[in-house]
């Protein structure tokens, strides 16, 4: 890249665009019962409700003589992705890092919450090189909406607004200070 002129404008730097930062058994139930509660409860999601938990409940146990082998494993995912799931810490791993991280959050998503927000703000309040900006219309997937968030919202094209792209560009170039 230096011998193109550019000299360090490319730095290393991570943008966190909706991260999870709790465990991903929690997000799931949290996400069932959000989306289940935007229709009529059913029987039938009762029972898929019942299902998940008995699954996420097994999932926590993995590498104990108290998981069950005869319970499927959510989402189809095979052991070793839940294990590494369980393992990783997120927010544990950025704190360590001494990369410039930007952390951008849609206050209308439920899949990964202002809860998940929070805890990146707390377990990242002592690093220097951490910013923070959350956005009141978006949902997870930076689309703008009002009132509460739907699945349905996702099969309409939107593109990201561009107050959103201004703040990641601003990011990368180093000038956070307009954050």
């Amino acid at each position: 890249l230096r011998s193109r002129g550019l000299g360090d404008v490319y730095k290393r730097q991570i943008i966190l665009l909706a991260g999870l930062a709790r465990s991903l058994e929690d997000a799931l139930e949290e996400q069932f019962y959000y989306t289940s509660s935007l229709t009529d409860s059913s029987v039938n999601v009762k029972a898929q409700l019942d299902e998940l938990k008995q699954q996420l409940v097994n999932v926590k146990k993995l590498g104990t003589e108290e998981f069950d082998e005869a319970i499927p494993l959510p989402l189809g995912q095979p052991r070793s992705y839940w294990l590494f799931a369980n393992a990783y810490k997120p927010v544990e791993v950025a704190a360590k890092l001494k990369l410039p991280i930007f952390v951008l959050q849609g206050e209308r998503d439920y899949q990964v919450t202002m809860e998940d927000f929070g805890l990146w703000r707390s377990g990242l309040l002592h690093c220097k090189n951490a910013y923070f900006k959350s956005y009141p219309k978006l949902n997870h997937l930076l689309q703008e909406g009002s009132g509460k968030a739907t699945p349905f919202e996702y099969s309409h094209a939107s593109p990201v607004p561009a107050y959103v792209m201004d703040d990641i560009a601003s990011f990368v170039r180093g000038k956070q200070n307009t954050l």
